[in-house]
C-alpha cells in the first residue's frame, strides 16, 4: 500500500513539475513556434476556448489556474514595493511574499 502511496507522489510531483515548466516555457515557445507548436500549446492550457472580438478566453487547468494568481499576485506586489532596487522595498517584497496565501505563505 506504501508502495502504491509513494509512486502516486512521484507521479504527481512529475506532473507538477511538467506545468510549471510548461508555465515557464509556453510564452516564448508560442511566439517562437510554427502554426502546429501554437496550436498544441493552446489546447495544453485548457478548456472551453471561447474567442470573441479577437480575443480567446479560455478556462485554465487547475495548476496552470495557480501559476495564474501567483503570476498576478507577485505583480501587485511588485508594483506596491517599486522600485525594488531600494534595499527596504526589496525585504519588504520578498516578506511579503513569505506570507502571501497563494505564494504558499
Amino acid at each position: 500500500m506504501l508502495n502504491a502511496i509513494d509512486e502516486r507522489v512521484d507521479e504527481r510531483l512529475q506532473e507538477l513539475d511538467q506545468d510549471l515548466g510548461f508555465a515557464v516555457s509556453a510564452s516564448q515557445s508560442f511566439a517562437d513556434g510554427d502554426d502546429h507548436k501554437r496550436r498544441e500549446i493552446i489546447s495544453n492550457l485548457g478548456s472551453n476556448l471561447l474567442l470573441a472580438d479577437k480575443t480567446l478566453d479560455i478556462e485554465l487547468r487547475e495548476p496552470l489556474e495557480i501559476v495564474q494568481k501567483m503570476v498576478k499576485d507577485v505583480q501587485l506586489a511588485a508594483e506596491r514595493f517599486a522600485p525594488l532596487e531600494n534595499v527596504d522595498n526589496s525585504a519588504n517584497f520578498r516578506e511579503y511574499l513569505s506570507e502571501s496565501p497563494v505564494m504558499g505563505g
